[in-house]
């Protein structure tokens, strides 16, 4: 095996992970990463290694063949050029992770607001206190692929909005990944001070040629905060994009989320929301259109650990072709939740016979005083309603983009969200007219 490439094919699982490990030792060896950087990469691998590498009988991962990933051959991303040629008129207004590495930030993005300081991970983790918010998050994790990410990280950026102050305007987070059969790992933080709001938005870009993109996402909400969050997932055909988030949520803090599948290939959307303060609400909204031989997974855990928290999920999706879209969603009530509130509901579209959508809606709850519920629904378009658009004049394509477009824009539909999901929406519109033609 070359020390910069994993070959998985005829290996054992127990073979992976040694391969990976090998792997990461020679990472390490040309990267020579920070002291900080370092301890992270240590602890996680050692627990990637206590994991191991999740088969599909995982219970993570029901609905992913984690075989092809086994299979794949993978170089470090620093094998290649990572002065990437980002997409978007407007680049130098972001923060850039090109394969996991932070672009020079932009004098824009640096000083455009002094209420939000931007700073690189490895000079961020002199803070002994975010340093061992990570690691406590590394040995705790369940998610193989999550510790993974971490073990691999080179890069990343700390975002911090100032307690008491507003965001001037959203900041726009760009994880690009170059082509080629690379595999990289952003690690990002957002830190919300006490009664602060911020807008976020992380777009992802580039990919393609079995590349992996394996991020790393923390949120932390102190007190009071507000947070909105705008997900554009994704990268070129034949990726692979797997991220998870991790939220913290204090007393009276607010997260809302809004998460698109706007791209191609294999992506996850694994997150961990822990309601951990007295009136924490947290909110997702998801919507994907699946073509060709798309796959959207989504793997959601929120906990709610303290008083009269309330959380919220919806997604909507759209399985077109030989599509593939799984929700695997649990809210977990604990005993001292008293007063909690929780809604979850998952509404799939099938356009074609080839497609397949998998639901697994739970609820595990250890207190009497709550209001829980979910719910689920699997279904095609309604012919009724495409019969008396085409009464009306119009053609049947346009009556059933138009149902479409309706279905998905409910999750969209966001009173008060000041993200931008107009792009959103016309990238979605986009996807419609691929699908059509």
């Amino acid at each position: 095996m070359l020390s910069n490439t994993i070959d998985h094919k005829e290996s054992s699982e127990q073979e992976t992970v040694a391969k990976t490990v090998d792997l990461y030792k020679a990472a390490l060896k040309k990267s020579n990463p920070a002291p900080n950087l370092f301890v992270l990469n240590e602890a996680a691998i050692s627990r990637f290694t206590e994991l191991g590498f999740p088969a599909r009988k995982h219970e993570m991962f029901t609905f992913i063949d984690t075989r092809k990933l086994e299979e794949a051959e993978f170089r470090l991303a620093n094998d290649y050029d990572t002065n990437a040629d980002i997409p978007g008129d407007d680049v130098e207004k972001h923060i850039v992770l090109a394969d996991g590495v932070l672009s020079p930030l932009q004098p824009y993005v640096a000083g455009n607001d002094k209420n939000v300081l931007v700073t690189p991970l490895p000079k961020a983790l002199a803070n002994h206190t975010l340093r061992d918010m990570l690691l406590a998050s590394v040995n705790n994790e369940t998610d193989a692929f999550a510790a993974l990410g971490t073990a691999f990280i080179k890069d990343g950026v700390v975002v911090e909005i100032l307690p008491d102050t507003k965001a001037t305007m959203p900041i726009k987070i760009t994880l690009h990944t170059n082509k080629g059969p690379v595999i990289t790992a952003p690690l990002v933080v957002v830190k919300a001070g006490a009664r602060s709001r911020l807008q976020v938005v992380v777009e992802e870009t580039g990919g393609g040629e079995s590349s992996f993109m394996n991020a790393n996402i923390h949120f932390i909400l102190e007190d009071g905060a507000t947070l909105e969050y705008l997900l554009s997932q994704g990268g070129g055909c034949d990726s692979w994009s797997f991220i998870k988030h991790h939220v913290t949520q204090k007393k009276e803090s607010r997260f809302s989320a809004v998460c698109a599948f706007t791209g191609s290939g294999i992506t996850r959307n694994s997150i961990d929301a822990r309601l951990i303060g007295d009136d924490a609400k947290f909110s997702l909204r998801s919507t994907s259109l699946l073509l060709d031989k798309d796959q959207a997974h989504f793997h959601v855990r929120v906990n709610h650990e303290a008083k009269n928290c309330e959380s919220y999920q919806l997604f909507k999706n759209v399985v077109t072709d030989s599509g593939r879209v799984s929700v695997d969603t649990t809210v977990a009530v604990g005993n001292g939740a008293s007063l909690s509130k929780s809604d979850q509901l998952v509404n799939n579209l099938l356009l074609t016979e080839n497609g397949r959508a998998d639901v697994k809606p739970n609820l595990t709850i250890l207190n009497d005083d709550v209001k829980c519920a979910h719910g689920a629904t699997t279904g095609k378009l309604d012919e009724e309603q495409v019969a008396y658009m085409k009464s009306r004049g119009i053609d049947e394509a346009s009556s059933k983009r138009a149902l479409v477009t309706g279905f998905l824009n409910v999750a969209l539909s966001v009173p008060d969200f000041k993200c931008p999901l107009e792009p959103i929406k016309q990238k979605l519109l986009a996807r419609m007219e691929k699908a059509n033609a």
